[in-house]
C-alpha cells in the first residue's frame, strides 16, 4: 500500500511540475527563421536552463509514477500490459531527455555562437523528440487501458 501512495504522489507532483512552464516565455514556432530562434534562445537562456532542470526533475518523478503504474497493471493480471507500460514509459523518458539535452545545449552554448543554422537544427531536433515521446506516451496509455483495472481507475 505504501508504494501505491508514493506512486500516486509522484503522479500529482509530476503534473504540478509540468505547469511551471506556463509561467515562462512562450516557445518559438518550428517555422521561425534561424535568426529568430537564435535570438530567442539567447534572450531566454536562464529561464530555459532552469526549465530543463525542472523537467529533468520531473522525469525522475515520472519514473516513480511509472513503476507504480506498471506494478498496478501487473497486479491486475496483465503482465504484457505492464511490460508495455514500463518499456513505453522508459523510452518516453529517454527521448524526452534527448530533447531536454538539445534545449540545454542550445541555451548554454549553441545560441549566440554565430551559427543560427545550428540553433535551428537543434531546435527542430528538440521539437521532434516531443512528437516521438508523445507517441510512446500514447502507447503506454493504450497498454494501461487494455489492462483489467478497477472501474474507478
Amino acid at each position: 500500500m505504501r508504494w501505491n501512495r508514493l506512486a500516486a504522489a509522484a503522479g500529482i507532483a509530476y503534473v504540478l511540475l509540468a505547469f511551471v512552464e506556463f509561467f515562462g516565455p512562450s516557445f518559438p514556432q518550428t517555422n521561425d527563421s534561424a535568426g529568430v530562434l537564435d535570438a530567442y534562445f539567447v534572450a531566454h537562456r536562464s529561464w530555459l536552463l532552469a526549465a530543463v532542470v525542472v523537467q529533468g526533475l520531473g522525469n525522475a518523478i515520472w519514473i516513480v509514477f511509472l513503476c507504480g503504474l506498471a506494478l498496478l497493471v501487473r497486479r491486475a493480471g496483465s503482465a504484457a500490459a505492464a511490460s508495455v507500460t514500463l518499456v513505453g514509459g522508459a523510452l518516453n523518458i529517454a527521448i524526452s531527455l534527448t530533447g531536454l539535452a538539445s534545449i540545454a545545449a542550445l541555451s548554454f552554448r549553441i545560441a549566440g555562437s554565430g551559427q543560427p543554422g545550428a540553433t535551428m537544427a537543434f531546435f527542430q531536433l528538440a521539437a521532434m523528440t516531443l512528437v516521438l515521446s508523445n507517441f510512446l506516451l500514447a502507447l503506454m496509455a493504450a497498454a494501461v487501458a487494455s489492462a483489467p483495472l478497477s472501474h474507478w481507475f
